[in-house]
């Protein structure tokens, strides 16, 4: 909401596309748009390919549930406007990669600058491929989204760069509009249980987008601030991990918490965090334990009552 440059942008890169069919499907939340972007995004919305749907502000979810519902082609791709394809032929890489039956979902590589190459630890590696778009035994996502190698076999679609077949989407149900941030998972989860014999998912290093961190993205989260931040995992473990998968959560709750705790941490030294400095980091990281009874109580009080009897 209220990026309506960044959106053009992208949907310009789009209808540059080489491609002879698609539509490009938009769910403009803006509230307060400015006047000479929307005049703009108005003009670029003559293209017959472009549809732009007009909404209130629905959130991340729920605007993909919007959009899904909407879009005509047996093809579905997914990506954000904080986002660039870098290759024109970013949509036909998508569909090429469906040459194989069994294929009904990727995820793309994200990168953060054109030619990026591996950016992770050379001995992280091996644990990469094993782990890159998949789960921990908690239900835990690892992501990886820059890995520079095709896995087969992952367990969840990123809500960027992503595509499916329509089938599978109409098989599993849509988004789970309870939670603002992560709620790629729940899609995941009953993807899971959709997915008939000889289907799998797969990340692929083509096609490739940018993300670009100087955007503030769907939610303004590279701009949350740290009590937001840690209610959105707390929302995450208790309406996902509590409703999908009820007896881990139960328990594996102190373990929960903690990794509630550690990616809480994680995110406050995020180097892609803007204006914090180390001081502020550190004393963010200290507050984060102390802060956390009271975020579970206020957001998750009824529920942890619950799960304490």
């Amino acid at each position: 909401m209220g990026r309506l440059s960044s959106l053009i942008e992208l949907v310009e890169r789009i209808l540059a596309q080489e491609h002879d069919s698609f539509e490009i499907v938009v769910i403009e939340q803006t509230l307060a748009p400015d006047p000479s972007a929307w005049l703009r995004l108005e003009e670029v919305a003559g293209d017959a390919r472009l549809r732009v749907l007009k909404h209130a502000p629905l959130g991340g979810p729920a605007a993909r549930n919007v959009g899904v519902r909407a879009a005509r082609g047996d093809l579905i791709v997914l990506i954000d406007d904080d986002d660039l394809p870098i290759e024109s032929d970013w949509i036909t890489s998508h569909e090429s990669a469906y040459a194989d039956p069994g294929l009904v979902g990727i995820t793309g590589r994200q990168v953060r600058n054109v030619g990026e190459s591996y950016p992770y630890s050379r001995f992280m590696r091996p644990f990469i491929r094993k782990r890159c778009m998949r789960y921990s035994f908690l239900k835990t996502a690892y992501t990886y989204a820059g890995f520079d190698e095709d896995v087969d076999g992952i367990e969840w679609l990123h809500g960027t760069n992503s595509s499916f077949r329509r089938g599978l989407v109409e098989r599993a149900g849509l988004w789970d509009t309870t939670v603002e941030t992560q709620d790629e998972h729940s899609f995941a989860f009953r993807l899971h249980e959709a997915l008939l014999p000889g289907e799998y998912l797969a990340f692929r290093t083509t096609p490739v987008i940018v993300r670009r961190l100087d955007v503030p993205g769907g939610m303004d989260k590279r701009r949350a601030r740290l009590e937001s931040e840690l209610a959105s995992h707390l929302a995450f473990v208790f309406r996902i991990i509590g409703t999908y998968y009820p007896v881990r959560f139960r328990l594996g709750f102190p373990l929960y918490l903690m990794w509630v705790v550690g990616r809480t941490i994680a995110w406050v030294w995020d180097r892609d965090r803007p204006g914090a400095t180390p001081t502020r980091r550190l004393v963010d990281s200290l507050k984060v334990p102390v802060l956390l009874p009271g975020a579970v109580l206020k957001e998750h009080g009824a529920d942890y009552r619950a799960f304490r009897k």
